[in-house]
């Protein structure tokens, strides 16, 4: 029971531009916000009792949600509403950033399938870091100037173009990795990478 509201309630982070368009065209800012504001405080309830929380990261997002949540509510606000997306893209920024100075973010992923990777492939990581910095940055420029822009508006963007767009970057970054240092694992995917990629010789240093 607890899996599945986890997962409802990560959804409606997700479709979170979507509901407010939806919302705001039947009813109030505030009963908007007060309904939406009540799902997102439950995820972050949920997510204090996780066994696997990583506070940092956590405690960011949540101030990234609860303090346009609590402005909306508190005067009203559509422009507290639209401002969330924005500053969980800020608040990712932040997050992705300050790993530059420890283990990169990238790293981190790619470690938990090569806990061994050589100095390039660190250095890829540390690069696609901060390429995700960029990203996470522009899109919150973005997301922040589509606040003035009509409700249909930003909510394609928030809600559609900007997870695409995500999509795009972590596949890319994926597809690079593979193509780099040949590295595949035994599921179908890598199966099929290896099958189309063409073998190439790395000289040695380069993996």
């Amino acid at each position: 029971m607890k899996t599945v509201l986890s997962v409802l309630l990560a959804i409606t982070a997700v479709v979170y531009p979507v509901l407010v368009y939806a919302g705001l065209s039947y009813f109030s800012v505030k009963e908007v916000a007060m309904v939406l504001g009540s799902l997102l405080g439950l995820r972050i309830i949920v997510g204090v009792f996780s066994k696997k929380v990583f506070w940092g990261p956590f405690i960011a997002l949540a101030i990234s949600i609860a303090t346009p949540m609590g402005i909306a509510i508190a005067l009203d606000s559509e422009f507290a509403l639209r401002l969330m997306p924005s500053m969980i893209n800020v608040s990712l920024f932040f997050v992705f950033g300050a790993t530059l100075w420890t283990l990169p973010m990238i790293e981190r992923f790619a470690s938990m399938y090569n806990p061994d990777l050589s100095k390039n492939q660190k250095k890829h990581c540390r690069q696609f870091t901060l390429l995700w910095c960029a990203f996470f940055l522009g899109n919150a420029l973005v997301s922040f100037a589509l606040c003035w822009a009509p409700l249909s508006w930003w909510a394609l963007y928030t809600g559609l173009l900007s997870y695409v767009m995500m999509g795009v970057l972590f596949a890319s970054e994926f597809l690079v990795r593979r193509y780099r240092f040949r590295e595949f694992s035994s599921h179908f995917y890598d199966t099929f990478l290896k099958g189309i990629l063409p073998k190439k010789q790395i000289p040695e240093g380069e993996t």
